[in-house]
């Protein structure tokens, strides 16, 4: 699910419950706000997600189906946003949990998927790539409700006969799942979940209980977040590819193995890619320049056709950084590389957030060694600051190499080693370190 249109945060979910009784099987899970629980039975899948919150959200369930996608719904289709720049001809339709959303899937060897959606809000449908090792675009739908306690619910039946569903209908006690074999009545209870069927009451419980996690007496990994010492200036420094109004006093390094997420090949050394970073600050942006030392460079041609990669950004793909701040707790990303045109610089926020026209500004220029680039970024809410304030930061350098669609390997400041395999744009903010405004 994403909340308010965009994709969830790195964080870690509850399994809430999981049981079996017979046929029939339950989970339920939970994160942040948001809950998921799925209740499997012999002929058909209940899945209801919903969010409790104090406050008016936005909440989409995206529905990628295979094969031929029929709505077997009425409704008029009008021109939408989905805000996603893998998506091409979004519409939306209206719908009310009254009058059942259905779809029907249907395979080539005969197996069809139904699928009815009860709730309040909009149907979506649009085109975006579809699953690895296809070259053509697929039609997806996304069911999108708003408010403080919205909730979709689906029942999913797959057959190769005659569906036995009839219609699922949403009640003061429950939700009615109406089958040739008549109404199966679902129930959520104190200890878990009950199904009322003709054969008999199914009671599904299995609690999860929660434990403290383990916490050992002696810690080896010294758990101190590294620090980024930001001086101060009266006026912005020229963002041409320079250092010329840069102080090289408080550097951040990335030059070592650790600090390097490979693909094929392990960490080449730092005489064949490596990056230092110095940081500035006003009330108005954080001044950022990165000199980085590798032997070929490779700019993004911004009308270069799409690459269409595992829904990776096709930025990622190229040279170029990966910026992250937190500020009073909200994270802000940004992927900024470098453009064929003229030294400027390519910048678009991470996970397809949207960037104001004024959040980041630079330029770049080659090096005899590499390149340099030298960026302005103003995220909402920064400024005013004191010296001695701080927020939580991570610089992340991407590494292209000759004869390659995807990056080579990626520096990361905070660290971790690891893999760069379907990563994106995205860093886990449990792994930020800390900005210092001196």
């Amino acid at each position: 699910p994403r909340l308010d249109r965009a994709s969830q945060p790195p964080g870690d979910a509850v399994c809430e419950n999981f049981g079996v009784s017979g046929d029939w099987a339950w989970t339920r899970g939970s994160f942040q706000e948001l809950t998921r629980t799925l209740v499997s039975g012999p002929r058909y899948l209940v899945d209801i997600v919903e969010l409790g919150s104090a406050e008016e959200h936005t909440l989409e369930l995206p529905w990628h189906f295979s094969g031929t996608v029929e709505l077997q719904s009425s409704g008029v289709w009008a021109p939408t946003d989905l805000s996603d720049e893998f998506v091409s001809q979004p519409e939306a339709m209206k719908v009310s949990a009254d009058v059942p959303i259905v779809l029907r899937a249907c395979e080539e060897s005969g197996a069809v998927l139904r699928a009815e959606m009860v709730f309040d809000g909009e149907l979506l449908r649009g085109r975006a790539p579809g699953p690895p090792g296809s070259s053509e675009l697929a039609l997806f739908y996304v069911a999108r409700a708003r408010g403080r306690n919205p909730r979709i619910i689906t029942i999913l039946e797959p057959t190769r006969e005659k569906p036995t569903v009839k219609r699922a209908t949403v009640t003061d006690e429950g939700i009615d799942v109406e089958t040739d074999a008549g109404v199966e009545h679902h129930l959520s209870t104190v200890e878990g979940w009950e199904v009322q069927t003709n054969g008999g009451v199914i009671r599904l419980a299995g609690v999860r209980r929660r434990s403290k996690p383990f916490e050992p007496l002696i810690r080896q990994d010294r758990p101190v977040p590294l620090r980024a010492i930001a001086l101060p200036v009266a006026q912005p420094p020229i963002l041409d590819g320079s250092l010329h109004e840069f102080e090289n006093d408080e550097p951040i390094l990335l030059d070592h193995e650790d600090q390097y997420r490979r693909s094929e090949e392990p960490y080449p050394g730092a005489d064949e890619f490596s990056a230092t970073g110095f940081l500035h600050w006003n009330d108005e942006a954080l001044y950022l320049a990165v000199e980085v030392v590798k032997p070929d460079v490779f700019p993004r041609d911004p009308d270069s056709p799409p690459l269409l990669l595992d829904n990776e950004p096709d930025e990622i793909h190229a040279d170029g950084i990966q910026v992250y701040l937190e500020l009073d707790g909200k994270i802000h990303g940004y992927l900024i590389v470098l453009s064929s045109q003229e030294g400027q610089l390519i910048a678009r926020g991470v996970s397809g957030t949207r960037l104001a026209e004024t959040e980041v500004h630079g330029g770049w220029a080659p090096t005899e060694n590499g390149y340099r680039i030298t960026v302005a970024i103003a995220p909402p809410g920064w400024g005013p600051f004191r010296p001695g304030d701080e927020a939580g930061f991570d610089l992340i350098v991407n590494q292209m190499l000759p004869e390659r669609q995807r990056r080579a390997g990626q520096l990361v400041w905070s660290g971790g080693g690891g893999w760069v395999w379907l990563r994106g744009d995205r860093q886990d903010p449990a792994s930020f370190g800390r900005l210092q405004l001196r």
